[in-house]
């Protein structure tokens, strides 16, 4: 009888955290449909209900007593690691076991200004892994100095799941979107005062998924919206077109693009700051636009607005090259090598 093969899955986070989910959750039909046995541990459980809140910090105990438990003395053929840093000492447990060690990263999680040994701890999980992924160029020269086995894939989006508003009709209110967390709000100041300059001649509409609740941009009609699994590609169907402002400075060179690939997959198009991989996702004048300047982001919503058709045009080769080139199941191809 053929043994089936086991894979371990540790991630920091749950459904509910995007590089969990996107990097390493959604990967598990893909894994199952290839006969693999799978054992997922993330470090921080879901909060569902009031009562489980009460009892958090025990459920991160108990995460973590299950995880180290496992690793040292469960046999795996492959332990994937997303983003979770592990000890060097469990890692050598599990090689010596023969298992595969691949660690997944796709942000500069080497820089943390509450963690002066952060880089040393990541790289140690590097140096200890067998193979690993990183999301673009800039990520993969960092761990190139301390270990060679590393290639690019970039972050998978389902298109199954996010998918475009096939009966959506434009309006004469344009609506502009973004989607993110509290912490990267932040980057929405580069585009308030392009926006509220143009509010003052056309109907506009600031859609924020996700955001701070505590974000009101001045001058501009906005409505925030709780960002939810379940009504993630309902809450993006609202977009016109989609928005992924960003400051040139190392921590957003080492961003995976993933906004974008959300709005291309919902069939919307992007104006984004052309920093790191955003130059690559983004194909000038096909699938979006990018925007350095103030004026830039100015002239790129304007165009949007006096060419609604673009929206649409934009929109579907967005929606094209999402499903082509950066779908789950293109994405798993590339790291199925792996597995082997």
């Amino acid at each position: 009888m053929r043994k089936t093969k086991k894979i371990l899955i540790l991630t920091d986070g749950n459904i509910n955290h995007a590089s969990s989910r996107i990097r390493a959750i959604q990967y598990i039909p893909n894994f199952e449909k290839e006969g693999y046995e799978i054992t997922w541990i993330p470090r921080i459980p879901e909060k569902k209900i009031n009562i489980t809140k009460i009892f958090f910090p025990l459920q991160k105990r108990f995460l973590t007593i299950k995880r180290n438990l496992f690793l040292y003395f469960n046999p795996y053929h492959i332990v994937f690691i997303q983003r979770k840093i592990i000890s060097e000492n469990l890692l050598q447990r599990q090689k010596k076991k023969k298992a595969k060690i691949i660690f997944d990263f796709d942000d500069a999680i080497y820089i943390n200004e509450k963690d002066k040994n952060a880089e040393s701890k990541i790289r140690k999980v590097i140096e200890n892994s067998d193979y690993i992924i990183v999301s673009n160029q800039f990520l993969k020269d960092f761990t190139e100095k301390y270990n060679k086995n590393v290639i690019i894939v970039t972050t998978p989006i389902d298109t199954e799941i996010i998918k475009p508003n096939t009966g959506k009709s434009l309006t004469e209110e344009i609506k502009i979107g973004w989607i993110g967390s509290s912490w990267t709000t932040k980057y929405l100041s580069i585009i308030e005062k392009p926006l509220a300059d143009l509010s003052e001649n056309y109907k506009i509409k600031l859609i924020l998924i996700g955001a701070n609740n505590s974000y009101h941009p001045a001058g501009i009609n906005y409505q925030h919206f709780k960002w939810t699994y379940k009504d993630e590609s309902k809450l993006l169907q609202m977009i016109d077109v989609g928005v992924m402002p960003l400051t040139n400075e190392e921590y957003s060179k080492a961003k995976g693009g993933y906004k974008i690939l959300q709005y291309m997959a919902a069939g919307i198009p992007t104006i984004a700051s052309p920093i790191g991989i955003n130059t690559e996702i983004i194909e000038q004048g096909v699938t979006g636009l990018l925007a350095t300047t103030q004026e830039d982001w100015k002239n790129s919503f304007l165009l949007f607005i006096k060419n609604k058709q673009l929206i649409l045009d934009y929109g579907k080769n967005a929606r094209n090259i999402a499903v082509s080139k950066y779908s789950r199941d293109i994405c798993y191809e590339k790291i199925k090598k792996f597995l082997e």
